[in-house]
């Protein structure tokens, strides 16, 4: 936006400043929403990287049939089946994810948005 040569009265310059006000409010708004999405983001990829390193400690789990087994198995590994049980319900119940496949896309959205932030900062920065 280049300086305009009309301002003749106090009123156009408020006119003009009151425009530039705007415009400056909508974008701290839609920058606003995509940090919250962003740190949405980072919480689903924070459980969804828990899933994953548990999920094959709950599959050799649920493939033990016998239950002595299966009970010392779960003794030694206490925390990881509940912390896959736990994951898997927060990424279906508040993401609907129900696959690796759904972290992996919203991982790349995360990605997209970390590197469109960096590009914005590195505008406003020249």
């Amino acid at each position: 936006m280049g300086f305009r040569n009309d301002i003749e009265t106090l009123e156009d310059l408020e006119v003009l400043l009151g425009g530039i006000s705007n415009q400056s409010s909508g974008s701290k708004d839609r920058i606003g929403a995509v940090t919250q999405r962003v740190n949405d983001l980072d919480k689903m990829i924070r459980v969804g990287e828990t899933f994953l390193r548990t999920k094959p400690i709950m599959d050799e789990l649920n493939g033990i049939h016998w239950k002595s087994h299966r009970e010392k198995y779960k003794a030694a590994r206490e925390a990881d089946p509940r912390a896959c049980q736990a994951a898997r319900r927060v990424l279906k119940d508040r993401y609907g994810i129900t696959s690796a496949k759904g972290i992996t896309i919203h991982l790349s959205e995360r990605i997209r948005l970390s590197s469109a932030f960096h590009l914005y900062h590195q505008f406003r920065k020249e």
